[in-house]
Order: structure tokens, then sequence, then C-alpha cells
């Protein structure tokens, strides 16, 4: 009976946790497009915006992603395209990334972006893991 109690604590205690420990990943994303709108003399203009990197942490295979500080929650809206996702908070930022292709499209645009006097942006590029 002891023999018996020592081998279930042991296999309680040495089981594999099957991926629940698994650990976030990093992706790196160059920019290759950079676009949005400015403002110039109270008019909009389309304009060339300096492309830029991002570094993007991936919580809990994309449950959700850290992305420029900012916490934006993802989903995958197709269930044909299950590897497609689109990451965005309510502030207006949106990611939308391919894990097969591994590109990416970053935009910033909620109602102060256009309606007010800030900015909206497009990125969009490659990514890779860390």
């Amino acid at each position: 009976m002891r023999k018996l109690l020592i081998l279930m604590l042991l296999g309680v205690l040495f089981v594999p946790m099957n991926g629940s420990a698994k650990a976030d990943e990093v992706l790196y994303c160059q920019s290759e497009v950079a676009t949005g709108l400015y403002k110039e003399n109270g008019t909009w203009k389309e304009g060339g915006f300096e492309r830029k990197r991002f570094t993007v942490k991936v919580i809990v295979d994309f449950e959700a992603v850290m992305f420029r500080d900012n916490l934006l929650s993802c989903s995958v809206p197709f269930s044909r395209y299950p590897k497609e996702l689109v990451c965005h908070n309510k502030d207006g930022l949106t990611f939308v990334y391919s894990q097969s292709s591994r590109r990416f499209v970053y935009s910033y645009v909620n109602t102060a972006t256009y309606l007010d006097a800030d900015t909206p942006v497009l990125f969009a590029g490659t990514c890779e893991k860390f």
C-alpha cells in the first residue's frame, strides 16, 4: 500500500504539463509600406511615412499581443483561415497577422485621427520570430 501511495505521488509530481507552460514568443516586424493622412493648412493630404520596425510579444498562442506598449485582443475572424488573426483594442489600434506568410498590417484609426488632428496611419510588412 505504501509503494502504491509513493508511485501515485511521484506520478502526480512528474506528469508533463502538456504545453500549459508554453513560453510567449516575440515577433520582429519590419514595415515595407508606410502611409497615412496628415493635415496641412486645414486640408487632409495623403502622405508617405517613415518605415518602422515593431516588436510584438505574442501572449498565450495569440490570445493577445503586446504591440507598442498596448495590449490588443486577438481573434480568428474566419474559421476557414485559422492562421489569419485580427488583434485590436478600443483605441483604434489594429494588428492583422498571417501566421502562414508572416505578413502583417498595422493601422491606427479612430474618431480622433480623422475627425480631429491626429494622423491615421497604415504600415504593412513582414515579421520574423526572435
